[in-house]
């Protein structure tokens, strides 16, 4: 513990500093056993609850009214979701109405929304405190824009979808109110975007370029009706979606407040010419991008490759891609089948410093596995303790899968792992029982065995059925 802070715990109690409580100090703590709790001071309760899970916090909250004073800071509430969906959001609603609490994080309706009546109500008594807020249905009504012009304080808007025919319904005061409020949001989502005339576009320039300080940014997948052709859609999309997206980045980076995570519709691919110029910018403003189909980079020159820099997630890999040059990706996903497309040399030594979700996909491993093994063994025997989560999926044709991915490399180098997911694994108990009794099982919190024909009870329990061995996992 800092020791600065500890300073500030034990002036507040001075029998810490000689071991002995006085009469006065035991009579106090018997008439108000949450003493001790009050005289902890916020620094190191800000300290402790910021490493708490919200299920954590919820239980937390419940122990005395102490605790619960803690957890109603709006740092802290703010990780407390209420969800008001269909069927129970309106009863549920009227719940939340009545409570004294100032919640500050809420997912509103799936499917359709809450009563405008309640819609009402709650951006009146709730629009002040409001942090995080997800739509869960299309919005373009006139109760919602209501709703979002009173979040005044709002940190992040997520909507399922926008319909933008609707918003050119709405009144100009409406608009500027909705777009003004815009202004304060660090994170907005969009799933899918609604529109009739390819005019109605401008709308999403519009929203992007009153977010300001926005810190986060998911794309929208354009819901093109069937009248478009593709080239038609590729132009639209890069016309009102990626230039002004460009424009933005631009505009942001020489105020010198940078954009610091784009999120792409992998719906909406992007051509690789397009991706590129929108890579290169975010090269410069040093925005990290995810999402990334290897489809988007299959035409990669040499001096381009500084955009791999940019991705943070990647989809697939191909001929154009240096693993050592991906220092951003967070999550990967492989098709151990295309590393028969790539240069040896892009088979070594890569870096990934920061991984932390690696998806592996053993399809069609046929006739030579020179290079898939090199690559594997790049990918699974280095030590990753930035991984939390590992997915392994075999196709049942050529090399068997435990011939690859050996329980050794999975135990002893991914040591801080929350979650595994093994499918068609075919490995015999031996295997199992060698990953279970690794140094980095012992925090597995989610475990996922599916069709793995070669696994019996044996696996699991180990030779002694007084002491499984699975249930060695997550025991930290």
């Amino acid at each position: 513990m800092d020791n600065q802070l500890l300073n500030k715990v034990t002036s507040w109690m001075p029998w810490t500093k000689n071991g002995r409580r006085s009469s006065l100090d035991t009579r106090l703590l018997e008439e108000q056993p949450n003493l001790l709790l009050s005289l902890i001071h916020p620094d190191i309760t800000d300290v402790v609850l910021n490493y708490l899970d919200p299920k954590s916090l919820l239980s937390l909250r419940l122990v005395c009214k102490t605790t619960k004073s803690w957890v109603d800071q709006i740092k802290h509430l703010s990780r407390l979701r209420i969800i008001l969906h269909t069927g129970i959001g309106n009863k549920k609603m009227k719940k939340v109405l009545k409570s004294k609490t100032h919640w500050c994080n809420f997912t509103l309706g799936y499917e359709k929304i809450p009563k405008e009546e309640h819609l009402v109500e709650f951006s009146q008594k709730f629009g002040n405190t409001v942090r995080v807020l997800e739509v869960g249905s299309v919005i373009g009504g006139h109760a919602v824009f209501n709703l979002l012009g009173s979040c005044s304080c709002i940190d992040s808007v997520s909507f399922q979808g926008i319909n933008f025919a609707k918003m050119s319904s709405q009144s100009n005061n409406d608009m500027e109110v909705f777009v003004e409020n815009l202004s304060t949001i660090k994170s907005l989502s969009i799933g899918n975007i609604l529109f009739a005339q390819e005019t109605e576009l401008e709308h999403f320039k519009m929203l992007v370029f009153k977010c300001t300080t926005l810190r986060t940014l998911k794309l929208p997948f354009l819901n093109f009706t069937s009248t478009f052709d593709k080239d038609e859609r590729n132009r639209i999309l890069q016309q009102h979606v990626v230039n002004p997206l460009i424009d933005y980045l631009q505009t942001r980076h020489g105020s010198g407040s940078n954009l610091r995570y784009l999120t792409l519709e992998l719906l909406n691919p992007l051509q690789c010419v397009v991706f590129i110029d929108l890579a290169i910018v975010c090269y410069k403003t040093q925005t990290i991008i995810h999402n990334v189909h290897q489809s988007f980079i299959k035409n990669l020159e040499p001096y381009q490759e500084n955009v791999l820099e940019t991705i943070g997630t990647l989809d697939g890999i191909n001929e154009f891609v240096q693993l050592s040059r991906l220092n951003k990706v967070e999550c990967i996903s492989l098709w151990v089948s295309s590393a028969t497309l790539l240069a040896e040399r892009n088979l070594k030594n890569p870096r990934l410093p920061i991984l932390k979700s690696l998806n592996l996909y053993l399809d069609s491993v046929e006739g030579d596995t020179g290079k898939i093994i090199t690559l594997l063994r790049t990918i699974l025997q280095m030590e990753r303790p930035t991984v939390t989560s590992l997915k392994i999926s075999y196709s049942r044709r050529g090399v068997g899968s435990a011939d690859l991915v050996r329980a050794v490399d999975i135990a002893n180098n991914f040591q801080y792992l929350r979650r595994l997911d093994l499918y068609q694994w075919d490995a015999f108990d031996d295997e199992f029982l060698r990953l279970w009794n690794g140094t980095g099982m012992s925090r597995i919190e989610d475990l996922s065995l599916i069709l793995c024909s070669n696994l019996t009870d044996h696996g699991l329990i180990g030779s002694d059925g007084a002491h499984p061995v699975i249930l060695k996992l997550c025991s930290k």
